[in-house]
């Protein structure tokens, strides 16, 4: 209805831009009276306001409109609790009663459990019964005893004028029994009463006798006219102690009226607790005792039915799903449903609780669709909702949870910090229902397995909870409380865009759009999820991909830490492998890897993706990513940039690039000619003697230490002296470092480790193998 009245207005406003058009050359001309211009005016705010509104579509409103109503029912056709019939027991036999007496009727339940539904049941059914006048007394409406008492007469009142014809009779009957037991003025249209008024007229306040005759007027009224007045009063547990009071205060007093009877909906609990505290010994009993005064029929509501309740609680969360455009497989439905029976159900107590979680849902899954596992996400929020504690205690302790430090040396204290954290969250709930949050921690958090028991998770375990988001991910787990994604993060929601789009795109388009993904963010995380869907992608899309990724190595930094294949860099090489691979085709396979060497930057990332594809190669017999004569011929084209890369530096390679350059030799030296990298390191050596050490360093990797994970000098051992054969005669090198530093490193010290200076320590060191080398080739 909303959305066609929004188009409806919307024809109207082009209407009035078409009269406006008519009308504009009158502007123009300065022609037409005051009046003509103001229409003008108005004229063009409401074309402004057309060109500026936003028609939502049908099915934008539809998503702001699945909230599920937790207003009480009316309509006894849609009772799905069974309460309908209970309802109608109780109108009926308050409508046939024949006892003149008044009856004070008390439905007791829990909040949330369907009270004032039950009484809009019993109102409806009241409202058939012609003997019957309805009062439904609304106690918020007053903040004080005086205007409750007021009020409560006036509605009472009403509801009698609407019924008899004597109704000035009955206001000035109701008027003097008002003035007798509260002295406030009540009024009624246009008749009003006044207690200073009636007390000019009446020289002593009205005896206990007059009121017992007004009292009886009334009733007599009713009884001539076969009349009973039921009064409804709902919510009055909700007040404070003294409103309390003053609704039941109320109850005892009017109560006294014959043919009245009161039906009165709250938790007695609640309200016994509350007049515990004021009646007798201050305790439950004594409240219990009190309210046993007032109420003669206590009646309990009826137990919602645990099938009922499930059957309510699922229907409204695939309402949710089904607005959302969410369909859970099989495997996503069998996980919810399984935890959701057998954790949360038992929780669900109330018609109002399971509404309340499925309006969770209902606001917190648009938010987070395509960002997160739906499934955590929908358990974690039931656990917001049923254990509200419990999920504080999970929010604030994100180490605890994901079981960051664990397996450290001192696991046994840290287990038992946890286990005693964990403890907090649980505290005031039954045992089984300690079990039911346990178990359904375990589901969420699987480490947690290690705090309750003996279980371990490695590595391999973390990267299937990151392709399938799951809030134990150290990568996932503030997404789930932020309700966003994170600075710095990036978004699967827009990744699975740019996925769906690739087939579309150029290279060029791709390669911008990559760039503008990542921007300041940790490049890591775009990769990390871009390898999780790349084994699905096309051929066509696979190639794509490959070529982007190879054109902006430098956006993928490569710090130097102890785990050296945990960075940026190399996920971009494993990516770029992963999609090669997805092209089975051969020919097509090798224009990848040409387009690759071709076209990627820099070169020493394309060099470093070229040799890790060859130690791969070498480990197999069968299916290899190239054959060798492939191979061949992509090293060649890699030499030829590599050449060009070196030769083209001011700086020899080794001092500009220490960290590649040995591998960018390698290459060169491979698949080109040792006599050309011998060549370049010989003429850097004569220009500068110091570039001997230089050369000799890049190939001593950085070694880190495992208490500290701080960088250490390392030594040179054979294996670097043997990668330096490969593309230059060691006894070049040796030349240059006796140039440097004489003869000392013929004859070092028998304990290298003895030299403080790490150059000249490593120029012995390499010094000792070179001649230990010669010495064992003349034996031989």
């Amino acid at each position: 209805m909303r959305y066609a009245m929004k188009k409806f207005n919307l024809l109207k406003i082009g209407f009035i831009e078409r009269i406006w058009e008519i009308n504009s050359k009158y502007e123009r001309e300065d022609k037409g009276s005051l009046f003509h211009k103001f229409i003008i005016l108005i004229v063009k705010v409401l074309i402004f306001y057309k060109k500026n509104y936003k028609l939502k579509s049908k099915k934008e409103i539809i998503m702001y409109d699945h909230y599920i109503s937790d207003a009480p029912l009316v309509d006894y056709s849609l009772d799905r609790l069974n309460r309908f019939e209970f309802a109608k027991r109780i109108a009926e036999t308050i409508a046939l009663r024949q006892d003149p007496d008044s009856i004070v009727v008390g439905i007791y339940g829990k909040w949330g459990e369907g009270k004032s539904t039950v009484l809009n049941f019993i109102e409806e059914e009241l409202k058939k019964k012609r003997n019957v006048i309805c009062v439904r007394f609304n106690i918020w409406h007053f903040n004080e005893e005086k205007y409750l008492v007021k009020t409560f007469f006036e509605t009472f009142a009403k509801a009698l004028g609407k019924s008899f014809l004597e109704k000035r009779r009955i206001f000035r009957s109701l008027s003097n029994y008002l003035e007798i037991i509260g002295g406030f003025s009540f009024s009624i249209g246009p008749i009003k009463w006044s207690p200073r008024e009636m007390l000019k007229k009446l020289k002593d306040i009205p005896s206990i006798v007059e009121l017992e005759n007004i009292k009886r007027e009334i009733g007599y009224l009713l009884e001539v006219k076969r009349k009973r007045v039921v009064v409804l009063i709902d919510d009055i547990d909700r007040l404070d102690i003294e409103e309390m009071r003053a609704v039941f205060k109320l109850v005892k007093i009017s109560a006294d009226f014959n043919y009245t009877a009161y039906i009165l909906a709250f938790d007695d609990e609640i309200i016994c607790s509350s007049f515990g505290k004021i009646y007798g010994y201050g305790d439950k009993k004594s409240g219990r005792m009190f309210l046993e005064k007032i109420v003669q029929v206590p009646l309990s509501l009826p137990k919602a039915d645990y099938f009922t309740l499930r059957r309510l609680c699922l229907e409204s969360i695939n309402k949710v799903l089904n607005v959302s455009n969410i369909e859970l497989n099989d495997e996503q439905v069998k996980y919810f449903i399984h935890n959701f029976d057998n954790y949360l159900l038992k929780r669900v107590k109330t018609p109002r609780i399971a509404k309340h979680y499925a309006n969770t849902l209902a606001f917190y899954i648009p938010l987070l669709k395509g960002e997160v596992n739906l499934v955590d996400l929908m358990l974690i929020e039931g656990i917001k909702v049923f254990y509200p504690k419990l999920y504080k205690v999970v929010r604030e302790n994100k180490e605890v949870f994901l079981c960051m430090n664990l397996y450290s040396n001192n696991k046994g204290e840290i287990k038992k910090k946890y286990y005693e954290i964990i403890e907090k969250g649980l505290e005031g709930l039954e045992e089984d229902e300690k079990f039911d949050a346990k178990e359904l921690l375990k589901y969420l958090f699987p480490r947690l397995e290690g705090v309750f028991g003996n279980v371990i998770y490695g590595e391999e375990q973390d990267k299937i909870w990151f392709e399938h988001q799951r809030i134990t991910s150290k990568n996932y787990f503030d997404r789930y409380f932020t309700y966003s994604v994170i600075p710095g993060d990036i978004s699967d929601k827009n990744l699975y865009e740019f996925i769906e789009n690739i087939n579309e795109n150029s290279v060029d388009i791709i390669t911008s759009e990559i760039t503008e993904i990542i921007g300041d963010k940790d490049p890591d995380r775009f990769l990390l999820k871009i390898r999780r869907s790349c084994r699905n992608l096309s051929v066509d899309n696979s190639y794509k991909l490959a070529v982007a990724i190879s054109r902006i190595g430098n956006l993928f930094p490569n710090p130097k830490n102890i785990f050296k294949y945990k960075n940026p860099y190399w996920s971009a090489i494993f990516l770029m492998i992963d999609l090669v691979k997805n092209i089975e085709d051969s020919d097509k396979r090798f224009n990848l890897a040409k387009d690759i060497i071709s076209n990627g930057s820099p070169v020493y990332f394309i060099n470093d993706w070229f040799l890790w594809i060859i130690g791969i190669d070498d480990k197999k017999e069968k299916g290899k990513v190239f054959s060798d004569y492939d191979l061949e011929k992509l090293g060649c084209l890699l030499v030829s940039r590599i050449k060009y890369f070196i030769l083209s530096l001011k700086d020899p390679v080794y001092v500009k690039y220490p960290e590649e350059s040995k591998n960018l030799l390698w290459s060169w030296s491979n698949w080109g000619s040792k006599d050309e990298t011998e060549g370049y390191i010989s003429k850097t050596l004569s220009e500068d003697p110091r570039n001997s050490l230089n050369f000799i360093k890049c190939y001593i990797p950085k070694t880190y230490s495992l208490k500290n994970g701080l960088p250490q000098e390392g030594k040179f051992r054979k294996d670097y002296y043997d990668s330096i054969v490969n593309v230059v005669e060691p006894g070049i090198i040796y030349k240059s470092l006796k140039e440097l530093f004489g003869k000392e490193i013929d004859s070092p010290k028998n304990d290298l480790d003895l030299y403080e200076d790490f150059d000249k320590r490593v120029a012995c060191e390499f010094a000792q193998i070179y001649l230990q080398t010669i010495n064992e080739e003349k034996d031989i």
